[in-house]
């Protein structure tokens, strides 16, 4: 399986700001 570099980073993107926007609302709904 040839996963190429720009699919691999278009995931990572994808991941981080998912994770942002969890660690934001999270923070958000903790206050």
């Amino acid at each position: 399986m040839n996963i190429s570099d720009t699919q691999v980073a278009i995931e990572f993107v994808v991941a981080a700001v998912a994770g942002v926007a969890a660690l934001l609302l999270a923070s958000a709904l903790g206050k």
